[in-house]
């Protein structure tokens, strides 16, 4: 309130299954930023444009049953113009979720969480680029 050039203004409109929105800054007054999001049952997909309309990203999800469920993202324009990637997310059995991604950078990726109980969890991952041929690993332990 000090500083009326220092703004933000978002609106949303949502009609049915989908929504729309734009928002502006003193930075993005002439062309705003938009987006609209689409959801009806398991589908859920979005795109947005930035930077004067010259970047625009587009992301879906796709809840297959209960346990697998299906990502994918693209962006087209700005630097990381053709980026995209895929994943998926399976739940195992006794609380255990398997994840794996292939992107644009030419990686692969996978990890798995694993509950040991409430308020202890383990994640362990590993990532390879096919263009170095080298693998990295992690682990995590949460305890809450």
């Amino acid at each position: 309130a000090t500083n009326p050039q220092d703004f933000t203004c978002e609106v949303t409109h949502a009609q049915g299954p989908a929504t729309i929105g734009l928002k502006l800054t003193p930075a993005t007054i002439t062309s705003p930023d938009v987006g609209v999001r689409f959801t009806s049952g398991p589908l859920f997909a979005a795109l947005t444009g930035k930077e004067k309309f010259g970047v625009w990203h587009a992301a879906c999800h796709y809840k297959a049953s209960g346990q697998l469920k299906c990502a994918a993202n693209y962006e087209f324009g700005g630097k990381k113009d053709g980026n995209c990637s895929l994943g998926v997310a399976y739940e195992l059995k006794d609380g255990m979720l398997l994840k794996a991604k292939v992107a644009q950078d030419k990686s692969l990726s996978m990890s798995l969480k694993s509950v040991v109980s409430k308020g202890f969890t383990v994640i362990s991952g590993m990532k390879y680029n096919t263009d170095s041929g080298k693998p990295s690993f992690g682990l995590q332990l949460s305890i809450e």
